[in-house]
C-alpha cells in the first residue's frame, strides 16, 4: 500500500523439520492460555486498574513475570508510591528489563518530588540514557556534591552534538555557572553538532561565546542552510573549511549545478583539502542522479575514488542501468569494493553487463556465482543458466529453550504484553548463545509471534538462512488459495504479499492506518469490498484474515489489470502507490524488468519489489513443491515451466 515500509518488513522465519518442502500448513489459532498465564494476565490488568489484591500478588510472587507485576502495580500509583516499596521491588528485579523500566520511572518521579537524597542514593540500574545521567547529575548538584567526578560527567554531556534532553538543561546551566565550561568546550559541542549537520545545536553551542565568536558561530550555522558570499570574509581556519564543505554538501541537494559552479571559488579561497572537495563532488553527483540530470555520468566521473562509499557506488551503477548504458554499468560494478561487488545483486548485474558486451563465458561464471544465492537475484541468475534454483533447507533445531529472558518474553507475548515482551527479548538476545536464540525463535513462531524471526536469525550466518520453513511460514493457506483462484492470481504471490506486509500478523496496523494481513487502508478496503461484493462492516473488518485476504487479492487483480499485467509495476504500486509506479514505468518504458526494478528511485520500493518476487518463489515451493521460474512469473506466464529445487552447486 502507499505508505512507508514498517519494521515488520524485516526477514521472518518459522518451522522446518525435513529437507523436502512440506505440504500447505493449516491456519492455526493461538492455544488457550495456561492457568499460570491467565492468572498473570488478570493480575496485570487488576494492578493497572488499582484493584490488585494482596492475595493475588502473593499467589504470583514466584511467577516468572512477577517483576512486571511490580512495574504495573507501582506505575498505577507512582505519585504516591512509598520509597521503601519501590526499593524492595528494585532490589528484587535489579538488572532485569522490568527492573530497568521501573528504575527509569522512579528516577523521573523522584526528580518530580525533588527528593534529591533518595535519587542520589539510587543504585538500581536504569537505561543508559542522557536523561538518566542528567537526573543523577541534578540530584548531586542539589545536594552540593560538585566534585571532580561530577564536573567531568557533566562535561561529557555538554560535548554531545545532539540536542539535550530536557532533564539536562539545569545541570548544564549549573556547570556553566560554576566555570566548568570554557570556549574550547563550547566549540567542542559546536564541532560535534557540525559533524551531525545540526545547525540548531551549533547555534545553541555558540551563544555563550564572546560576541564576535558567537556571531561567527551563528554565521557558520546559517551557512549550512544557505551558503552566501559574505562567508568569504571568514578566517581561513580548519573549522571554517569544515563548515564551507558541509554547507556546500547540503546545498548540492537543492542546487547541484550552482554548487558545481561555485566549488572552485570556495575551494581556492579556503584551501579545501582533497577529502572535502571529494565529499562535495559526491554530493553533486548524488543529487544529479536523483534528479536524472543528463550530466550525471560526467559528475560521477569527477568524483575521486576515495570519496565513493558503497551507497554511491550503487547509485552510479543504477544510474547507468536506468539509461541502458551497459558499458558504464560494467565499469561501475568493477569499481565496487569486493564485498559489495560479490553480493548476489551486483554479481548478477555483472553477468548482465558482461553478456551485453558479448563476454558470454565471463557472464556465465558471474551468473553461476550469483545463482548460489537462494533469493531474487540468485533466481534470476539461475534462469539465465536454465538451471534449477538452489535451495538447501535445514531442519528446525530442537534444542530446548532454557533462557529465562526468552521464556519471559514468550510469556509476555502470550498474554498480550508485546512492548514488554520485546524488551525482554532484546535483553536476552544480547547475551544468548546461538542455540538458545534459535530455540526462542522456534518457540515464538509456534505461538504465532512471527516478527521475532526478523530479529532472531543472524543474516550473516549462511546456516541460519537455510532454515527455510522458519523464514517462510504459511498460515491462512486455504483463504489464500481461495482468493487467488477467485481473482485469477498466483497464490504464491498472495502469500508473499502477506509475508512482506504483515509477517502473517492479522492484527498488524501501520502508522498510516493500514490494517491486517495485507495492510489495507480502510478507505481502499471499503471501495474494493463493495465493488467485489465482499462483506465489509468497517475498518475493523480488515482484521479478519479471510476478509483481508479476499479484499487484498481483489485489489491486486485491479492493480494488475490497470498495469496491463506488468507484475513488477503492480508490486511497486502496492508499496509506493499505483500512480508513482505508473510514472516510473512511463519514464523508462523500454527497460527490461530486472533493470527497471533496480532503477526504482525509492529505496524502500526498490527493495520491496525483489523481496516480494523472491518470496513468491519460496511460497511456490512451500505450497506446491515446485516453483515457476521467476522470469515466467515476472512475464505473467503462469503456465510456464515448474522446476524442483536442487541443493547441488550451480555449474
Amino acid at each position: 500500500m502507499n505508505r512507508p515500509l514498517r519494521a515488520i518488513l524485516a526477514p521472518m522465519l518459522w518451522l522446518l523439520s525435513a529437507c523436502a518442502p512440506h505440504g500447505a500448513a493449516e491456519a492455526q489459532t493461538a492455544p488457550a492460555l495456561s492457568p499460570s498465564d491467565a492468572a498473570m494476565q488478570s493480575a496485570l490488568l487488576a494492578a493497572e486498574q488499582g484493584r490488585l489484591s494482596p492475595d493475588q500478588a502473593r499467589a504470583l510472587a514466584n511467577h516468572p513475570l512477577h517483576a512486571w507485576l511490580d512495574v504495573a502495580r507501582i506505575r498505577q500509583s507512582l505519585s504516591t508510591a512509598s520509597a521503601s516499596d519501590v526499593a524492595a521491588a528494585l532490589q528484587r528485579d535489579d538488572g532485569q528489563p522490568a527492573g530497568i523500566a521501573l528504575a527509569d520511572m522512579w528516577r523521573a518521579e523522584l526528580a518530580r518530588r525533588q527528593d534529591w537524597n533518595t535519587l542520589s542514593a539510587l543504585d538500581a540500574d536504569g537505561s543508559d540514557s542522557q536523561a538518566n545521567r542528567c537526573l543523577d547529575l541534578l540530584a548531586d548538584a542539589k545536594l552540593g556534591r560538585f566534585d571532580d567526578e561530577w564536573t567531568q560527567d557533566a562535561r561529557k554531556v555538554w560535548r554531545s552534538g545532539r540536542p539535550w534532553a530536557s532533564a539536562c538543561r539545569e545541570p548544564m546551566a549549573l556547570l556553566e555557572q560554576r566555570g566548568g565550561v570554557d570556549d574550547a568546550l563550547r566549540w567542542n559541542r559546536f564541532d560535534a553538532a557540525l559533524e551531525q549537520r545540526l545547525p540548531a545545536v551549533m547555534r545553541d553551542a555558540g551563544r555563550s561565546l564572546s560576541p564576535d565568536q558567537a556571531k561567527l558561530a551563528g554565521e557558520y550555522a546559517d551557512f549550512l542552510g544557505a551558503p552566501r558570499d559574505s562567508a568569504m570574509a571568514w578566517p581561513k581556519t580548519t573549522r571554517s573549511r569544515a563548515v564551507i564543505a558541509a554547507g556546500l554538501e547540503q546545498e548540492a541537494k537543492n542546487n547541484a549545478s550552482a554548487v558545481e559552479v561555485a566549488l572552485p571559488k570556495w575551494s581556492s579561497a579556503f584551501a579545501l583539502d582533497d577529502a572535502q572537495r571529494g565529499r562535495v563532488l559526491a554530493a553533486i553527483a548524488r543529487a544529479s542522479a536523483i534528479d536524472r540530470d543528463p550530466r550525471t555520468p560526467q559528475r560521477f566521473a569527477a568524483v575521486p575514488a576515495s570519496a565513493f562509499d558503497d551507497a554511491l557506488h550503487e547509485m552510479r551503477a543504477r544510474d547507468a542501468l536506468s539509461r541502458g548504458d551497459w558499458p558504464t554499468t560494467l565499469a561501475a560494478i568493477r569499481a565496487m569494493p569486493d564485498a559489495l561487488r560479490n553480493t548476489s545483486r551486483w554479481t548478477y548485474f555483472l553477468g548482465r553487463a558482461l553478456e551485453q558486451g558479448g563476454q558470454r563465458e565471463q557472464a556465465r561464471a558471474a551468473y553461476a556465482a550469483a545463482a548460489r544465492s537462494s533469493e531474487f537475484h540468485g533466481f534470476l541468475a539461475a534462469d539465465r543458466l536454465h538451471q534449477p534454483y538452489r535451495l538447501c533447507p535445514l531442519p528446525t533445531p530442537q534444542t530446548p529453550l532454557q533462557s529465562p529472558g526468552f521464556q519471559r518474553a514468550l510469556a509476555l507475548h502470550r498474554i498480550g504484553r508485546n512492548d514488554w515482551a520485546v524488551r525482554e527479548w532484546s535483553a536476552a538476545a544480547q547475551s544468548a548463545a546461538p542455540a538458545q536464540r534459535l530455540a526462542a525463535v522456534r518457540d515464538a513462531l509456534a505461538q504465532q509471534w512471527f516478527d521475532r524471526a526478523a530479529f532472531g536469525l543472524d543474516r550473516t550466518q549462511p546456516q541460519e538462512m537455510r532454515l527455510l520453513d522458519m523464514r517462510f511460514p504459511l498460515h491462512y493457506d486455504a483463504d489464500i488459495e481461495r482468493a487467488a483462484s477467485t481473482n485469477r492470481l498466483d497464490p504464491a504471490w498472495v502469500a508473499a504479499e502477506v509475508r512482506a506486509e504483515s509477517l502473517f500478523d492479522p492484527r498488524a496496523r501501520s502508522n498510516a492506518d493500514a490494517r491486517g494481513l495485507m495492510q489495507l487502508i480502510p478507505e481502499t478496503g471499503q471501495r474494493i469490498a463493495r465493488r467485489n461484493g465482499i462483506g465489509y462492516v468497517d475498518g475493523n473488518s480488515l482484521y479478519d484474515p479471510g476478509s483481508n485476504i479476499a479484499i487484498g487479492s481483489a485489489y491486486l487483480r485491479d492493480l494488475l489489470d490497470r498495469a496491463g499485467g506488468a507484475l513488477p509495476v503492480v508490486i511497486a504500486g502496492y508499496n509506493a502507490g499505483p500512480n508513482a509506479a505508473a510514472r516510473w514505468k512511463s519514464e523508462r518504458p523500454t527497460l527490461e524488468a530486472d533493470a527497471w526494478i533496480e532503477a526504482i528511485p525509492y529505496k524502500e520500493t526498490r527493495e520491496y519489489v525483489p523481496r516480494v518476487l523472491g518470496f513468491s518463489v519460496m511460497y511456490d515451493w512451500r505450497m506446491h513443491g515446485k516453483m515457476l521460474r521467476l522470469g515466467d512469473r515476472i512475464g505473467g506466464r503462469l503456465d510456464g515451466e515448474r522446476i524442483a529445487p536442487s541443493c547441488d552447486a550451480v555449474n
